[in-house]
């Protein structure tokens, strides 16, 4: 192989492992500068038609987080009189939100619903005659209160104390327009009165919630008390609960240690595992992280020079 042909091997040898070093250096971050995230096209969930005067919330499900729309046209207009109904906007996640009316819409009349929309596109609107209103469920489920609990949320991290309440839902709330729009909650009888101790996300068929137990003072310590769940709709124009449930909850050097996120009651080795941190390098479970930076494929490339460079000369002999 003569020198010209050696250097440009070694040319494209270089050329090739630059290309493939550049692709496994990690992104740069972002720039303050950097343009806005993409604003998708948010869908309303009920499609135009008929909707029964007491519907509750109208949902929106957006691709993005929600405050990237233009929220401040969002409203619903009655078309005779051409008046906008009383109502709210109602945020449930960061991607799914929408109105919820203040009181039944009018059986026979038309409605114009206007949706979050992008920035500088034109408004969404969704056209409803409302007819009569559906039935609305009676009952709303069972709940169910756990031992104490206490786990490590990470391992090496504080213990925290628990009770896990379950709830079961009745059908009746599992179909729309009550899907979409009850907001749960675990509530505690304190006082007198129900105080909302934990919150769910949207409406499943069977929930979990905890709700932390306070050692030493604070608002929920050891003792007996009376535990219900709770559903309403956006201004609570609807609502129901569970019947209540007796809950011990025991004193905190009796909990049961469990594993976070199972649940699953601990060994005493396993106790002594989650109460040590991790060294370094490793995770939660003890596996370590592969990583560190790669190594320069500029300089492989050179190596590889030089390596063809001492074998065209050793033949040379």
């Amino acid at each position: 192989m003569s020198s010209p042909r050696l250097s440009t091997l070694c040319l494209a040898l270089t050329a090739v492992f630059a290309i493939v070093a550049v692709s496994l250096l990690p992104s740069a971050p972002a720039r303050a500068d950097s343009p806005s995230p993409r604003c998708y096209t948010p869908t309303v969930a009920l499609s135009a038609g008929d909707v029964p005067a007491n519907w509750p919330l109208f949902v929106v499900q957006t691709g993005g987080v929600l405050g990237s729309y233009d929220w401040s046209g969002v409203r619903m207009i009655r078309l005779s009189g051409g008046m906008s109904i009383a109502g709210r906007i109602v945020e449930q996640t960061v991607s799914r939100g929408g109105f919820a009316p203040a009181a039944d819409l009018a059986v026979g009349e038309v409605y114009d619903l206007y949706a979050p929309h992008c920035p500088g596109e034109p408004e969404i609107v969704t056209r409803y005659r409302v007819v009569e209103p559906v039935a609305e469920p009676t009952g709303l489920g069972t709940i169910t209160v756990s031992p104490l609990y206490a786990a490590n949320p990470i391992r090496g991290a504080e213990v925290v104390y628990f009770v896990d309440v379950t709830f079961v839902s009745d059908a009746g709330v599992t179909v729309e327009p009550w899907a979409s729009s009850l907001n749960w909650v675990a509530e505690i009888a304190e006082d007198g009165g129900h105080t909302q101790v934990s919150q769910w996300p949207l409406p499943l068929t069977e929930l979990h919630s905890r709700v932390i137990v306070q050692c030493e003072g604070g608002r929920l310590t050891a003792g007996t008390y009376a535990v219900r769940g709770a559903a309403a709709t956006p201004g609570r124009r609807f609502t129901l609960a569970t019947p209540e449930v007796t809950a011990t909850i025991a004193a905190c050097d009796t909990a049961v240690r469990v594993h976070d996120r199972t649940l699953a009651p601990l060994t005493p080795d396993e106790i002594i595992f989650w109460d040590t941190p991790a060294p370094p390098g490793e995770t939660d479970s003890g596996c370590a992280i592969s990583g560190g930076p790669p190594r320069s494929a500029v300089s492989w490339a050179m190596a590889m020079c030089v390596v063809v460079a001492l074998w065209r000369a050793r033949r040379r002999r």
